[in-house]
């Protein structure tokens, strides 16, 4: 396969499975929720997991049209947060609040987490450089000898 990247249109016409195709037409019309699409089609969330597992073709196509209604959602969004952040009838503390959107969305600077950072807080404050698919590691310094000395002192 070469390196130009196909468009949703693309890869569904690459979909012959009717099950697949008919999952991937109520997705959107169901909040965007797999379980809920799945029980439209009278199977369960497992059926659709396992497809998706089975057919690459099929979860390419699904990631697409994932990223793509997730797109017009997120312009949907920010557009509503634009006109609360600019209509003066709106109280002070909701335009204030829309606005720190519209700065986070233009700075990254400004976002409450950097992309990829964790935080974890309690008696010792722990910042990790960890992808966001991942699941926080295991510390286990922490619960040894680390908080006896914080007990202790």
């Amino acid at each position: 396969m070469d390196d130009k990247q196909l468009t949703t249109t693309e890869l569904i016409a690459k979909i012959s499975n009717p099950q697949y195709l008919k999952f991937l037409e109520l997705y959107p019309q169901c909040k965007c929720q797999v379980k809920m699409t799945a029980e439209a089609m009278g199977v369960t969330f497992q059926t659709v997991f396992n497809w998706l597992k089975k057919d690459s073709e099929f979860l390419e196509c699904f990631e697409s049209i994932k990223k793509d209604l997730n797109q017009v959602r997120l312009e949907s969004y920010l557009a509503i947060i634009k006109d609360i952040a600019e209509d003066t009838s709106v109280p002070p503390q909701s335009r204030l609040l829309a606005s720190f959107f519209e700065v986070k969305k233009l700075d990254p600077a400004y976002r409450d987490r950097q992309e990829g950072t964790k935080v974890f807080t309690g008696d010792i404050v722990i910042e990790c450089n960890i992808p966001d698919s991942e699941t926080p590691p295991d510390i286990p310094f922490i619960e040894g000898e680390v908080v006896k000395e914080l007990d202790s002192g």
